[in-house]
């Protein structure tokens, strides 16, 4: 975008396209590699700045400043969610690891089989 001898300023410009794995939320701790099935875009820019350079143009010092932005548009991601407590106004700590009894089931369940949901994600 501009430069002289003393400095650089770039400014670019990228997209995120949702690449890799959907997590299924049958595993405890299933890795996610990739945008996550996220959309993004974002804006950058670079400045560098020479503060000393040699007799022999093959030495200097820089100093270099660098800012990027993405934003990633809502998608919906499977969550395994937590058991809120009514009565003490707060998330029941490890909630999800406890067997509970669905309605009308004479059977009882992992918590975590029936609170892994698909959810919508917003960023913030």
């Amino acid at each position: 975008l501009a430069q002289d001898k003393a400095y650089t300023v770039d400014v670019n410009v990228h997209g995120i396209i949702p690449t890799g794995n959907k997590p299924s939320g049958v595993n405890t701790f299933e890795s996610v590699y990739g945008a996550g099935d996220h959309l993004g875009a974002g804006i950058g820019a670079d400045v560098t700045y020479n503060l000393w350079r040699g007799n022999n143009c093959k030495t200097h010092v820089d100093l270099i400043a660098q800012a990027d932005y993405s934003y990633l548009f809502a998608s919906g991601q499977t969550r395994t969610l937590g058991v809120y407590n009514h009565r003490s106004g707060s998330l029941f700590a490890a909630g999800q690891y406890q067997l509970i009894i669905q309605a009308l089931s004479p059977a009882t369940a992992p918590a975590a089989n029936i609170l892994t949901k698909v959810v919508e994600c917003h960023t913030r």
